[in-house]
């Protein structure tokens, strides 16, 4: 049995902070201890790192996993090194971490110390890991068996959006479409359903939509990333149609397990197609959840497990 020590913002159910936790639970030979370690605390996150190597003293720890973990110090990373913890990353805001947060130079100190690095985001790879000296591996987002799953409910929406109001999004497509999709999630005008959406409530929109949507903007900034939605409604066994993203092709057929566009006029025409083709949609939709299967928490976590051992 070893012990895993997972550092993680959130354990809301439904999230992919969540989703990496029973990833781990599904693994009989590991045992997880999570600590939460969220930002939007008024306290100092040195109370994080004391909780941390406290239980690196009391606990023999092998594996020490960080979800991005912004709110602890390379102090902590560089002390679990000296005590020959296998020390993990999972990257889940590039590039905008590395480009953009006005904390960047302390997060890439931080990250010249994991002995291992996962992103999301495979043109930071090729980009500014590279530049940094550093070389990282690609690892997806996933989705989590425990919630996300296809319900068999019945179809009340035509097409579907969960999620912010990024400008891109917002002057490329939404002003446009806004009539078209129905939109959950979202205090802004735009929005037709401006309540927050609980991750239960999203998995059910999601079911209950014949057309799910992806936006893969970042805020205020022109890059296209994999978002966690997409992995996420496919593993609910429904039906997407995604902006494009870097890590489409290699993770992806299009026109096979699920669909794209890159423009409005495309948008449009995707959405009036499989709204006329009920059986395309769900053969394209069925397609698409057995190949996410590889892409599971539990998979993912197995994978990395493997790879660092």
């Amino acid at each position: 049995m070893r012990n895993i020590l997972l550092l993680t913002e959130s354990l809301e159910p439904g999230n992919f902070h969540t989703g990496i936790y029973n990833g781990f639970r599904l693994n009989n030979e590991l045992h997880v201890i999570p600590i939460l370690i969220p930002r939007d605390v008024d306290f100092n996150f040195n109370i994080y790192d004391t909780m941390v190597l406290n239980i690196m003293k009391k606990i023999n720890i092998d594996i020490l996993f960080s979800i991005q973990a912004e709110s602890i110090s390379v102090n902590t990373i560089k002390k679990a090194n000296k005590l020959n913890i296998k020390t993990i990353i999972f990257q889940v805001d590039d590039p905008y971490i590395l480009d953009y947060a006005p904390n960047k130079k302390e997060h890439i100190e931080k990250l010249k110390e994991y002995k291992h690095i996962y992103t999301t985001n495979m043109e930071s790879i090729n980009n500014q890991y590279i530049n940094l000296n550093l070389s990282p591996k690609f690892c997806p987002f996933g989705f989590d068996t425990y919630y996300h799953k296809n319900l068999n409910l019945h179809k009340i929406y035509d097409v579907s959006f969960v999620g912010s109001s990024f400008k891109r999004r917002k002057d490329k497509y939404i002003q446009y479409l806004n009539k078209t999709i129905n939109l959950f999630g979202c205090n802004d005008n735009l929005w037709n359903h401006k309540d927050r959406v609980s991750y239960k409530d999203m998995i059910n929109i999601v079911n209950q939509s014949k057309i799910n949507i992806n936006f893969s903007d970042q805020p205020s900034y022109e890059v296209s990333c994999l978002k966690n939605r997409v992995t996420e409604v496919l593993g609910c066994g429904q039906f997407l149609l995604t902006e494009e993203f870097p890590e489409l092709d290699s993770m992806f057929k299009i026109g096979k397990d699920l669909d794209s566009f890159s423009s409005l006029e495309e948008l449009k025409e995707k959405i009036s197609f499989y709204l006329q083709n009920d059986n395309i949609r769900d053969k394209i939709a069925t397609q698409g959840n057995e190949t996410a299967n590889k892409y599971s928490y539990g998979n993912l976590i197995e994978n990395i497990i493997k790879d660092v051992t």
